[in-house]
């Protein structure tokens, strides 16, 4: 059984999604994610990084209790009422680096297409000839990878391959869908609005 560090970017996923399915209440099953990617595996660490908006911090203590070691930080203004997110991938990758070392695990599965984390790539290889290293998958969707990390990495998994037990999409009210509800009620609508057009 091989040990498994995940690093995952909550930012990169949460607004990737969005764009894929350009739906507000698209959101992501972690707990379906740490299955597939895991397997027979032992998962060893957990991080998880994003940017605080208020709203999100019943999200951030569900990580922390799901056992992820949670880094967060408050976007920055950007001007003209606009803010950006500073410091996350660093982080991310400055604990991923140092788990490495720590813990030493056969995987890190990262959750991220952003090519800021291509140097743990360059880890991967730069202690492999010290006699140790490790397979770095890259889970990402296909539109928002990376070319340079997807290059970098030893294997990498499109989340839109797994939509269906990945993807699932929850309301302001608490209503959730799964991907097929969702996809079927959309169908559905479309055909709807189509019968209306032709009458």
């Amino acid at each position: 059984m091989g040990k498994i560090l995940i690093l995952v970017d909550n930012s990169n996923v949460f607004i990737s999604g969005k764009e894929v399915y350009d739906d507000e209440t698209v959101r992501f099953s972690y707990s379906a994610f740490e299955r597939i990617c895991a397997g027979e595996d032992d998962i060893i660490e957990k991080h998880l990084a994003g940017s605080v908006p208020p709203s999100s911090d019943a999200f951030w203590r569900k990580m922390e209790n799901a056992g992820y070691h949670v880094h967060t930080y408050e976007r920055q203004s950007a001007g003209y009422g606009r803010t950006k997110e500073k410091g996350v991938d660093m982080i991310l990758g400055l604990r991923g680096v140092l788990a490495i070392y720590r813990l030493k695990p056969d995987r890190v599965v990262l959750l991220s297409g952003d090519c800021d984390f291509m140097p743990l790539a360059k880890l991967r290889d730069d202690i492999k000839e010290e006699g140790s290293t490790f397979t770095l998958d890259v889970w990402s969707f296909e539109d928002s990878l990376s070319s340079e990390l997807s290059k970098v990495a030893d294997r990498t998994f499109y989340i839109d391959d797994y939509e269906d037990k990945l993807i699932y999409f929850q309301s302001a009210d608490g209503h959730t869908e799964s991907f097929t509800e969702y996809a079927d009620r959309i169908e559905k609508e479309k055909a709807e609005a189509e019968a209306r057009m032709r009458a």
